[in-house]
């Protein structure tokens, strides 16, 4: 999987994006996140998520981002489990041309791993508004891991979970 997002970032970065490129620098974004329970099983149990998204890498023109970002979020419910995950993800970020305001949109995707404690693959997409520096958006995010379990009888097993978020998060871009 880590080689896959490495190759994917490679590729991407290396992609001929605009003709025009006027500037390429390194910059980053940090974003807090709530989600709640969208579609199936994080709908029915009441899931919700915070956490904070952290982005960094290479603006390749006025338009166009690529970079890789950690997002250490806390999964709950009242009725059922909880976890911590922190997925490592490989970001890409298509940003309009700023109008006389400073008022631009913005759309994202996210594909990742959380390789701790609760593992398993994430992926997020979004679009929002952004007023100079700060992002105002939404999104879908999807988490997927596997919970153990006890039964009364002792036995222990493992049960699988396709989370499904509405997310909405504000940030900063620096």
């Amino acid at each position: 999987m880590r080689r896959t997002i490495v190759i994917l970032l490679l590729i991407l970065s290396q992609c001929y994006v605009n003709a025009q490129i006027t500037t390429k620098r390194w910059c980053g974004s940090v974003n807090a996140e709530y989600s709640f329970g969208l579609v199936g099983y994080a709908h029915d149990y009441g899931y919700k998520s915070v956490g904070v998204a952290a982005s960094y890498g290479l603006l390749l023109n006025d338009n166009y981002f690529v970079g890789v970002g950690i997002k250490p979020n806390y999964v709950f419910s009242d009725d059922d489990f909880d976890g911590y995950f922190q997925p490592v993800y490989g970001e890409f970020k298509y940003e309009s041309l700023p109008n006389i305001n400073q008022f631009f949109y913005s759309g994202v995707a996210r594909l990742g791993f959380s390789p701790i404690k609760q593992t398993g693959l994430y992926a997020h997409l979004g679009g929002g508004m952004n007023y100079k520096k700060w992002d105002f958006g939404v999104g879908v995010s999807y988490q997927y891991t596997k919970f153990k379990e006890n039964t009364f009888d002792g036995d222990r097993y493992e049960i699988e979970y396709n989370m499904v978020f509405a997310t909405i998060s504000v940030g900063y871009s620096f």
